[in-house]
């Protein structure tokens, strides 16, 4: 009798499961698999998935999600009006949304509209007045006109937005060496460092400066140590290995040629852009390619340290997509109870 109550108590259960499991509003659970499918990056899965969940609710608020989801699939996929379309479609069904906003700048800005992209930028930071990124991007469109004062501004806005952040301080400080030369980007970028002493775009940076601009390479040694504890691979990490394994002397740093590592530029967390990050994940020079590190090189070593870092950040946005997601926003949670 014990082991009948047992089965129908089994039985009872697993129907109650079932019934959960179709408790879904139409779409959510293509929606939950495409973001899934999105994360792992089967993209052609991801995008017939999402486009699926926003055709079996259409004209529905909650597909605002699943466009800017699809957008940044597409982006992946290197379709990029296909995401421009996306991003538009996800600011259309909810305008209050600062992640699409945030994505469509970030596409005009790698197609090179910075116009239009700075606009779209503004409408974001005005939106989601907690987040840092809009601004931090909007300034970098003017490092690259080097309207250092307007940069300068925003930086310190976003700030305000997060008053500890290493990448806004690290950003202030490569204008700093633009401006008021390395022992001041050095000060500045020790600013960042209190904050996050294992920040390694400014460790490298402060090593770089060292090696190349203050004539110092016991001190650019000890950064460079303290950043390969952090950043063991990629070509920055190579070139600062390969410095450590010379002989340190009093002469000036060797400029680099075919034989030798070349010298990446100063590093910023920002892309991309991250992405470029859009950029949801940032690029760094790590992530970048021996030609744009070796362009980046010869503006470096001629005293244009901003230019050689627009290189990286430029190249980030054209060479970085397969690595790079843009601006996701958090899932669509209203009302989803998800099954196990």
């Amino acid at each position: 009798m014990s082991r009948l109550v047992f089965i129908l108590l089994g039985c009872a259960a697993t129907g109650l499961f079932l019934a959960a499991s179709c408790s879904k509003p139409p779409g959510q659970a293509e929606y939950d698999r495409g973001l899934y499918e999105l994360k792992r990056d089967n993209l052609v899965r991801a995008r017939a998935l999402l486009e699926k969940s926003i055709s079996r609710r259409p004209g529905s608020d909650e597909n605002a999600l699943a466009y800017n989801y699809l957008g940044v699939t597409t982006w992946k996929l290197g379709q990029y009006q296909a995401a421009q379309e996306a991003f538009e479609d996800s600011r259309r069904l909810s305008p209050a949304l600062a992640e699409p906003i945030y994505n469509l700048a970030l596409l005009y800005q790698h197609q090179g509209d910075d116009a239009r992209a700075a606009k779209l930028l503004e409408e974001a930071a005005q939106i989601d007045e907690t987040n840092p990124r809009p601004l931090e991007y909007l300034a970098q469109l003017y490092v690259e006109r080097r309207q250092w004062q307007n940069a300068r501004r925003l930086l310190y806005a976003a700030l305000d937005r997060k008053p500890n952040s290493p990448r806004a301080l690290t950003s202030l400080a490569l204008i700093d060496l633009e401006t008021s030369g390395a022992e001041k980007s050095i000060e500045s970028h020790l600013l960042a460092l209190e904050k996050n002493p294992r920040y390694a775009p400014a460790l490298f940076n402060i090593g770089l400066i060292y090696l190349t601009r203050i004539d110092d390479p016991v001190r650019a040694r000890e950064y460079f140590k303290r950043y390969l504890a952090q950043k063991p691979e990629g070509p920055s990490a190579d070139f600062a290995r390969t410095t450590l394994a010379q002989t340190i002397s009093a002469q000036p740093a060797p400029r680099a040629s075919t034989e030798e590592k070349s010298t990446p530029a100063p590093q910023t967390e920002t892309a991309s852009t991250q992405t470029t990050q859009a950029r949801a994940a940032q690029q760094t020079p790590e992530e970048l390619d021996a030609a744009t590190i070796q362009q980046a090189t010869s503006l470096a070593e001629v005293g244009n340290i901003s230019s050689a870092l627009n290189q990286l950040l430029k190249a980030a946005d054209d060479a970085g997509k397969a690595k790079r997601l843009p601006a996701q926003g958090a899932p669509a949670s209203r009302g989803n109870k998800h099954c196990v």
